[in-house]
């Protein structure tokens, strides 16, 4: 999920990979059927139907479209969907708390990072790690905390709600990244994919309403 991410955000804008991101929330429900058996009313079919026509129209009209970055956000998509599940059963089948199942999942990402930069000749580079500005090694250190608490607070989430659920809370702070890629960073949306994007948003925020009410 972390690698896919990163080269993702190398060739696609910030507001793509929260539009297409959202498929994940279609493809964790299918996995969440199929596997944990969770019910699904029409309602919520409707508006997951909604946020994969969106996405689809997005990407369509997109005018920053590169093949490999949307190759990259397919894996992140079916990467975090599985994962999503497989956690969720994790938690069912083992007596392990969050702060445990946090350690074992960092423990076990770290040959891929490690193979990730490898390959990518990052290693080569790790020296510069030491010269950067105190500036960047401090927003390093604060993500490094925000990513520590993410993985807590996910785990302890799959203690009480569904994969699906989870998916849900997770691309619920989209509409403020879009906000501060657009306006802050640049802008990179017409009219068409502007008008995508809100509705994938507005059928995300339906079907996590439906969701919530169905708990």
């Amino acid at each position: 999920m972390l690698l896919s991410s990163m080269y993702a955000l190398e060739t696609v804008t910030v507001p793509t990979i929260v539009v297409v991101r959202n498929l994940a929330t279609l493809v964790t429900t299918v996995f969440d059927v199929a596997f944990l058996k969770t019910k699904i009313t029409p309602y919520e079919i409707s508006a997951l139907l909604t946020i994969l026509g969106g996405a689809i129209y997005y990407g369509y009209k997109d005018i920053n479209y590169h093949y490999v970055g949307y190759c990259w956000l397919a894996v992140n998509v079916l990467a975090t969907s599985g994962y999503q599940v497989y956690v969720k059963r994790l938690v069912a089948m083992t007596k392990f708390n969050s702060s445990t199942m946090t350690y074992y999942n960092n423990m076990l990402c770290l040959p891929c990072l490690l193979m990730g930069a490898y390959l990518q000749h990052e290693i080569e580079h790790i020296d510069k790690i030491l010269v950067v500005p105190p500036f960047v090694q401090f927003l390093t250190f604060i993500s490094t905390l925000l990513g520590f608490a993410m993985s807590v607070t996910g785990f302890l989430l799959n203690h009480e709600i569904s994969a699906t659920s989870i998916m849900v809370v997770n691309n619920s702070n989209k509409f403020v990244l879009i906000f501060i890629s657009e306006f802050l960073i640049a802008h990179t949306q017409t009219m068409q994919t502007a008008t995508a994007c809100l509705v994938v948003m507005i059928a995300a925020s339906v079907y996590s309403y439906l969701r919530v009410k169905g708990e």
